[in-house]
């Protein structure tokens, strides 16, 4: 056997190569770990700063936007009058206006039961004319009105037509406005407006001179069966109308004068007509009563009244420094009321009577000016210096503000609801 032939058996240690010594790794370098959370102590300084930059913004904000409201109590003057007032058209005492308003109508259904036999004179309104002279002149009851078709008609009571006067170079013939009413029951006597002689001045100068013109429609004339209304039901529904028809004139009639002026309702005249056909309606169930109203009143000018009325009777006031709180309370009337038209008066004397409550007026601008910038325990010195002013009732805006704000425009002014 050859020697390179011989295998020789080896250990596996002998074949594979020696191990290494096994290295041991060193040991990991320190690393520092970043947090989002800051210290306690430094955190809480932060919160407390921002606390105090908030309540500070909002503490001078507010005070930046302070407000007060001022509920104002002004000194309350009662005064007893009893007294005459003269009022005229040419400067001898207050002067005063008329204001007049057209005719309005009201109207309402009343149910009936049945008919009855009924004879009515036809009436309207006219209106007589002196063209004569500048004197006065007096018709007495039932005077004549006579149509141009020879109808005749009558006033009922003794009226004073004013005299002729002069209107910017002009002469004006005097007039008056009444009610007329037919002669004679019937149809007959209604009719369309027309003009009217006064037979009994005929072969006098005065017959051309005094004339009259109607203002409505001559009806109401009718002879026949009519609706059964009974009395009481016509009466209380006729009351209604009146009083509704009076009250709404009225309260136009105050919203056409100047604001300078008062309208007071013992000073109006309405001159309430009844201008129902008595008709049926309703298939004969019902029948239509109908009111119709003029209105005219005299008007006064506020300043002038009140000057006229306080005078010097309040010390320390002027009546410019003062208004009337209860005019509606005050009575003035009449002393003798006018029988012709108010639109011919020229001079009249009123009664008055009653108290008046009478307010100081407070200047506002010049109150908000002594209160700008005042501590609250300086207001109510600052109050009695101010005539006529009782107490006031600051509200603050916001409420810890311990003054008045120095700028006046940031005072709002309001008066107690009485």
């Amino acid at each position: 056997m050859k020697m390179d032939e011989i295998k020789v058996r080896r250990s596996l240690r002998e074949v594979l190569p020696p191990k290494r010594a096994q290295s041991v790794p060193p040991p990991p370098k320190p690393q520092y770990v970043r947090t989002s959370r800051a210290p306690r102590r430094f955190r809480l300084g932060w919160f407390v700063g921002a606390v105090f930059v908030l309540v500070f913004v909002i503490f001078f904000g507010t005070l930046a936007l302070a407000r007060v409201t001022v509920e104002i109590t002004p000194t309350l003057i009662n005064l007893p009058l009893s007294d005459t007032l003269t009022i005229s058209r040419d400067g001898k005492g207050l002067a005063f206006d008329v204001v007049t308003l057209p005719t309005q109508t009201a109207s309402k259904v009343v149910k009936v039961s049945g008919t009855e036999k009924v004879s009515r004179s036809a009436s309207g309104q006219i209106v007589i004319y002196n063209n004569y002279s500048s004197a006065a002149q007096k018709l007495i009851a039932n005077t004549r009105f006579q149509t141009e078709n020879g109808k005749v008609y009558r006033i009922r009571d003794a009226i004073t037509v004013p005299g002729t006067k002069i209107v910017n170079g002009k002469v004006t013939p005097g007039s008056v406005e009444t009610t007329v009413y037919a002669d004679a029951p019937g149809a007959d006597y209604n009719g369309e407006a027309t003009d009217f002689t006064i037979p009994g001045f005929k072969g006098d100068p005065r017959f051309d001179k005094f004339f009259a013109r109607s203002k409505t429609a001559l009806t109401g004339g009718f002879i026949g069966e009519a609706p059964n209304l009974s009395e009481e039901e016509e009466s209380r529904t006729r009351a209604q109308l009146r009083a509704d028809i009076t009250r709404d004139l009225l309260n136009e009639a105050r919203t056409k004068i100047p604001e300078t002026f008062i309208l007071l309702d013992s000073l109006a005249l309405v001159d309430v007509k009844d201008v129902s056909d008595l008709g049926f309606s309703d298939n004969g169930s019902a029948v239509t009563l109908k009111e119709s109203a003029t209105l005219t009143a005299i008007i006064l000018p506020r300043a002038g009244l009140l000057e006229k009325l306080v005078g010097a009777r309040v010390p320390g006031f002027t009546p410019g420094d003062l208004e009337i709180n209860n005019m509606a309370d005050l009575r003035i009337a009449f002393n003798n009321t006018p029988t012709n038209s108010l639109m011919e008066v020229k001079e009249e004397t009123l009664q008055v009577s009653g108290s008046v409550v009478l307010t100081p007026i407070i200047n506002q601008i010049d109150l908000a000016s002594k209160l700008a910038g005042v501590k609250k325990s300086e207001i109510d010195e600052v109050v009695s210096q101010v005539r006529g002013l009782e107490k006031i009732k600051v509200t603050y805006r916001p409420p810890w503000l311990r003054g008045i704000p120095s700028d006046p425009t940031r005072i709002t002014f309001k008066f107690p609801v009485s």
